[in-house]
């Protein structure tokens, strides 16, 4: 659950660096384009890094999983970098060089986020990393940076073809069969992901087999009609209720005194004591005691 998402992250970077690398002498070759041919198309794939990440966006707030963001996000780069390997080739026009570029762009937003969300939420689940959070966002962020470090040199050197080897080639591509590696980290990723819903989908029917097992240990009770529950509860109340006298309350000139005595021990007016009193017990319904 976290090598997955952190092979995803991985995998975008590494991807990204092959289309930036990779286009300029290849559409050089190819198209003849120079500098401004390449940096306006280039640029202009950030209006569709742009309109897909709204989308994600709006699709995350209907409540769609990442889980499921991310695996979109993977099959339209395993079509985008795969049509790059076979499209891209010797005098081929320009369609064939922007749109699977921009197909493979278009994955960035689903891979992305999605990536980060899940590595938080299995970081944030397990109790054993709570106190390593900000390292393990450092360790996502850094398997980010060595793609951006590794896939610049390696393209250069392994998936892009010099133009005499392209002319001399039959198939005139422009990249490499190592240029494939791309595709392929994006399926070992749909692999990955796939392997966690398969375990997750197993772990939950146990628990259901195991919940329904426990359930049938249980002894039940006999039901009991209603009528006769309603009854026997009433009689339960009745035998529990304890019946006390109505006792009241009446005039004791000794606690009245005690009381008095209390009060002016602990600096409480007599004033006020003694209207309470009077207050309580009316002098017409005192009942005189013999000491």
């Amino acid at each position: 659950n976290i090598l997955v998402p952190t092979l995803s992250i991985f995998a975008l970077n590494a991807n990204f660096q092959l289309i930036e690398t990779a286009f300029a002498p290849a559409a050089s070759h190819a198209l003849g384009w120079g500098p401004v041919q390449t940096s306006f198309l280039l640029g202009s794939v950030s209006i569709v890094i742009f309109i897909n990440m709204m989308v994600v966006f709006q699709l995350s707030a209907r409540k769609v999983s990442n889980e499921a963001l991310l695996v979109f996000g993977l099959i339209v780069s395993i079509t985008g970098y795969t049509s790059v390997f076979f499209l891209w080739q010797m005098n081929a026009k320009v369609w064939h060089f922007a749109v699977p570029m921009i197909i493979g762009i278009t994955s960035f937003p689903y891979l992305g986020a999605p990536s980060r969300s899940i590595f938080t939420k299995q970081v944030d689940s397990d109790h054993v990393l709570d106190s390593y959070h900000g390292t393990m966002q450092a360790l996502l962020s850094m398997a980010a940076s060595v793609a951006g470090f590794i896939a610049p040199s390696f393209v250069a050197y392994y998936c892009l073809r010099h133009p005499e080897q392209v002319e001399a080639s039959s198939d005139g591509r422009e990249l490499s069969a190592w240029s494939l590696i791309g595709p392929f980290l994006s399926i070992l990723t749909l692999l990955g992901m796939i392997y966690i819903r398969f375990k997750k989908k197993t772990e939950e029917k146990q628990v259901a087999i195991d919940v329904e097992d426990a359930t049938k240990e249980i002894p039940q009770e006999p039901s009991t009609p209603i009528d006769e529950k309603l009854g026997l509860l009433a009689n339960k109340l009745e035998t529990q209720q304890v019946k006390r006298p109505n006792r009241r309350r009446t005039f004791n000139a000794r606690a009245q005194s005690n009381r008095h005595l209390s009060a002016s021990i602990m600096g409480i007016s007599q004033t006020t004591l003694i209207e309470e009193t009077e207050k309580e017990f009316p002098r017409s319904k005192r009942m005189s005691y013999p000491f």
